[in-house]
């Protein structure tokens, strides 16, 4: 088959997905602020535990990776 036929993935046509950046520094945050850093994991994991489908699931797990990442800076 002429390769001006083939379907091409889609795959191919999505943009690459990068970490979010941290700010530089350390990360300077009040007893509130870790309690609420520490509230948005816990909901970001319970969403990443119920999201069926993959895609909004990398997108829920790479905030999560932020805010962890976020935590212990």
């Amino acid at each position: 088959m002429s390769v001006a036929f083939r379907r091409e993935s889609d795959e191919e046509h999505k943009e690459p997905k990068f970490e979010i950046p941290l700010p530089a520094g350390p990360n300077m945050v009040t007893a509130r602020g870790l309690t609420l850093i520490e509230a948005k994991e816990a909901d970001l994991e319970a969403a990443v535990a119920a999201a069926s489908e993959d895609e909004p699931r990398d997108a829920l797990k790479r905030e999560l990776r932020y805010w962890n990442t976020r935590r212990t800076t």
